[in-house]
């Protein structure tokens, strides 16, 4: 039986907005980590922006590694039913996804 070919635009655009609290929670870190010298001070400052029930840095890191997983979860799905350049977009999402993944999951040892 053919596969059927979904030319669909959700799962590259799913993919992408999964993606983007991961990042942002990389990013933030970074520029916060960079500024300030005390570790307390560190996670005060990264949490503060965050809602009540994602204040505390493990529940942060398990819902950055979740978002990261389900993108990558979408990646993988799009590469499997779409082709050409919303494939190559899947892809990168799955990649993107599973390198965020790892890189949460390592911050949880």
């Amino acid at each position: 039986m053919p596969k059927l070919k979904t030319e669909s635009n959700v799962l590259p655009v799913l993919g992408i907005v999964l993606l983007v609290l991961p990042a942002y929670f990389i990013a933030r870190w970074i520029r916060i980590f960079n500024a300030l010298s005390d570790h307390e001070d560190r996670v005060a400052e990264f949490g503060s922006v965050l809602p009540r029930m994602l204040q505390d840095p493990l529940a942060s890191t398990l819902f950055a590694l979740a978002c990261a997983a389900a993108a990558a979860a979408v990646g993988a799905a799009g590469l499997v039913r779409l082709t050409g350049p919303r494939r190559r977009l899947c892809g990168a999402t799955l990649g993107g996804g599973g390198l965020l993944s790892l890189c949460f999951a390592w911050s949880l040892l």
